[in-house]
């Protein structure tokens, strides 16, 4: 008898490993314990920012993210049924202080050229110092979330909504208490994750919960920047067919967005965006909760005493950004097929 691959969690990272081990020809059941069709998550609540900002001394999580944003475009024209126009390749316009060194900050930023000088001029403080970088890419992540349930349910992915799922000590599956029997378990929860590890003892892999605010800001396309506009870890995103700007940061640590953080957003706001003007005002906050590693990280691999069950969390703030190559080292994992030998660092 063959038993079914288990994802925890329907988020963008467990939407795409389930669509990845799906699309290697595997029986795959996501399990999302909430009870609405998309997660009320830190995948719904992202703005879709693929920065390609990367620093000469990069983490080893920004490295992961930026390799696995250079997979985005396959994986998306891999998607059955994705829009045309869901992955969009604008590059971005990096706002620097004046002493910051771009070099340092950014292999990938160019000074402007005097077409975009001034044709950007409009989102240019007078206090800093642009830059572009032509790598970066965005895309709207309920979007995404879309076009990975449809490309996964059309390879027979199968999928349970307001379910309670669980692990005990001996790795078995627990569903709303019941043990199932599983090929393969890949937790991919999130900041949930925590819990589904200590069922198991697992220690190792530890997580904190930090807040992801965003603020989406009305404001007509005509006023809207042609493309992302960035200050340190802020980010003005144009959503020009939703008459929007989303503004956002990861900030807060905790599971709540705290009144400091959001006079934070505020106060960067009307000092490097200025341009939003009154749409601030009237902007809706949403928030989402990131799993960040108490140490270097992500997590993506296979438990090692638990050799059928894999973890797929830690990404912090780029969730939507890591999840190509996650799912793709998953797949790889459980598959046994040959894993390219600059992925394989990443594996626990």
């Amino acid at each position: 008898m063959s038993y079914r691959h288990y994802v925890i969690g329907r988020g963008v990272i467990g939407l795409a490993c389930a669509w990845a081990l799906a699309r290697a020809g595997l029986a795959v059941t996501v399990i999302e314990q909430a009870a609405a069709p998309l997660p009320a998550n830190a995948s719904a609540a992202a703005a879709g920012f693929l920065s390609a900002t990367l620093p000469a001394q990069a983490s080893a999580m920004g490295r992961f993210q930026q390799l696995s944003r250079q997979l985005y475009p396959d994986f998306i024209a891999n998607l059955a049924g994705a829009p045309a126009n869901l992955l969009q390749a604008a590059g971005h316009l990096r706002l620097c202080s004046p002493e910051a060194n771009s070099a340092d900050d950014d292999i990938n930023a160019q000074p402007l050229t005097p077409a975009q000088q001034l044709a950007w001029q409009p989102f240019l403080p007078a206090s800093c110092v642009p830059y572009y970088n032509p790598h970066s890419l965005h895309l709207s992540p309920t979007a995404l979330l879309a076009a990975l349930t449809q490309a996964a349910q059309a390879l027979g992915v199968k999928f349970l909504s307001a379910t309670t799922a669980s692990l005990n000590a001996d790795g078995e599956l627990l569903l709303q208490g019941q043990a199932t029997a599983a090929a393969s378990v890949i937790i991919a929860a999130g900041h949930r994750s925590s819990a589904l590890l200590a069922a198991l003892g697992v220690i190792a892999y530890p997580l904190r919960p930090k807040v992801g605010l965003a603020l989406i800001c009305p404001l007509a396309a005509a006023r809207q920047p042609p493309l992302p506009v960035s200050f340190k870890h802020y980010y003005a995103l144009p959503r020009p067919s939703e008459g929007a700007v989303y503004l956002g940061a990861s900030n807060a640590w905790g599971e709540t967005p705290s009144p400091t953080a959001m006079a934070e957003l505020h106060e960067i706001a009307a000092c490097y965006f200025p341009w939003l003007g009154p749409a601030l005002a009237l902007a809706t906050a949403v928030t989402g909760v990131r799993a960040v590693p108490a140490k270097p990280g992500p997590y993506v691999g296979r438990l090692p005493t638990y050799p059928h069950i894999y973890l797929a969390s830690a990404h912090g703030s780029g969730g939507v950004k890591s999840a190509p190559l996650t799912a793709y080292i998953i797949q790889r994992l459980i598959c046994n097929d040959p894993m390219p030998k600059e992925w394989a660092e990443w594996v626990l």
